[in-house]
């Protein structure tokens, strides 16, 4: 994809402040209209390269009158496509018309869009770094979350941290940690989702006579709480009243979950979100930042100390385009384990596919549906050879299968040259190719 004609509109991560009748705003990151900011003042609200839409975006790959968001009868934001040439996509997914979530990705061409329902600041300030500690990515998305980092290691604030599950929340609380005033003292980490019960919650933040609890342990350093939401009811005031107290601590909370939405419905103590969510922090889905794949893959075999084979499959062009097709489910905890297992069995897997997909029927349809997606966002020789490139590795993967790996029983089979095969099977890091 040519990164000079990549327009990308991304809304900043914030608290959310629970008022109504904000104005949801748009803010270019890149391409002609870059750091400046469209509020949707009606609707619908119109998008398309034609100089009289709401938001004119001078993109080739837009249609004049490309798509407009309007609000439904409970008050969200839908998006519908006004029967554009390349469409209007959900995640990779054409739609014609669809509900739009907080930050979730629509893409019009090579143009990209994220809209909130609500933000609070006027700018999307990004990091000059790619990597903060442990945590890498050079996407406007990531560096936003490293500038943020940067700000919350600078202070002593309470840290919430959002995003789906393996998206490196607790890497990134350790990080803040490691760069923060109190580095030199414990990091200690509370997983809530091991509590049984208001007692067992009770012992483990405030211990007994025979045991220490996290709050004396983290004693002049940081203590993170995973899986916040699942902390019992009646535990949420004590937590509170520690925060409130407890100046020789920094805290630092993480979800999966929309906390404010929780606490807005009362499935969450409102005034134990409003003191955690000083300093909110939004980790993005790897799906969300694919063209981060490259420097993950690099990063993790690194740190792995994977074999010399191994890092040299992270490095294939070829490979890199099917793992940007793939959609993460796991996100960045699906890829370490993905390096992890190959380098635990010693082997590089003949059909990556198969080997991130398991055995489970729906998980491999899903996988291949994810896999053969086509959109015109890209150029069509790129396309086309990613495509191409995956069917050669699926049919050989088949192929070798059925002939015992007997490369010139293969070949006699398939009805190509032995010499051919084997660059083939060489092309894609696949074994026993002499």
């Amino acid at each position: 994809m040519d990164e000079k004609n990549l327009h990308t509109i991304v809304l900043p991560t914030v608290a959310p402040s629970g008022g109504s009748g904000e104005k949801p705003k748009l803010l270019v990151t890149s391409g002609p209209l870059e750091g400046r900011e469209y509020a949707i003042l009606k609707f619908p609200y119109t998008i398309g390269s034609g100089l009289t839409n709401d938001l004119s975006i001078a993109d080739s790959t837009v249609s004049r009158r490309h798509c407009e968001i309007t609000l439904d009868a409970s008050g969200s934001l839908v998006i519908n496509d006004l029967g554009s040439t390349n469409g209007t996509a959900i995640e990779g997914v054409k739609v014609s018309s669809a509900r739009l979530s907080p930050n979730t990705e629509v893409q019009l061409g090579r143009t990209r869009i994220v809209v909130p329902l609500v933000q609070d600041r006027p700018e999307l300030m990004m990091s000059a770094r790619e990597q903060f500690g442990n945590s890498i990515g050079r996407t406007p998305l990531m560096r936003h979350v490293f500038h943020l980092a940067e700000q919350a290691s600078a202070c002593e604030s309470t840290v919430l941290l959002l995003g789906e599950s393996g998206t490196g929340k607790e890497e990134l609380a350790e990080d803040i940690h490691n760069e923060s005033s109190r580095k030199e003292g414990p990091f200690i980490v509370l997983d809530c989702n091991l509590f049984t019960s208001l007692e067992h919650a009770h012992r483990e933040l405030f211990g007994t006579e025979n045991q220490t609890g996290v709050l004396e342990l983290a004693s002049g350093g940081t203590l993170f709480i995973d899986s916040i939401d699942r902390l019992p009811a009646d535990a949420q005031p004590l937590l509170l009243r520690a925060i409130e107290t407890r100046k020789d601590i920094r805290f630092i909370a993480a979800s999966c979950q929309e906390m404010g939405v929780l606490a807005r419905d009362g499935l969450f103590y409102p005034p134990l979100f409003y003191a955690l969510a000083v300093v909110v922090i939004e980790l993005p889905a790897l799906r969300r930042r694919k063209d981060d794949i490259p420097l993950l893959l690099a990063s993790i075999a690194e740190r792995l100390h994977a074999s010399e084979e191994i890092c040299h499959w992270c490095e294939q062009p070829s490979i890199i385009a099917f793992l940007r097709r793939y959609n993460w489910p796991g996100n960045i905890r699906e890829m370490k384990l993905l390096i992890e297992r190959m380098q635990s069995l010693g082997r590089i897997p003949a059909d990556v596919g198969i080997f991130l997909r398991g055995d489970n029927a729906d998980d491999q349809e899903q996988a291949e549906e994810t896999a053969f997606t086509v959109s015109a966002d890209r150029p069509f020789k790129d396309l086309k050879n990613e495509l191409i490139e995956d069917f050669e590795r699926r049919y050989l993967s088949d192929l070798l299968a059925r002939n015992a790996q007997n490369i010139s029983q293969s070949a006699r089979s398939a009805g190509i040259e032995r010499a051919y095969l084997q660059r083939l099977i060489r092309k894609y890091g696949m074994r026993n190719a002499d």
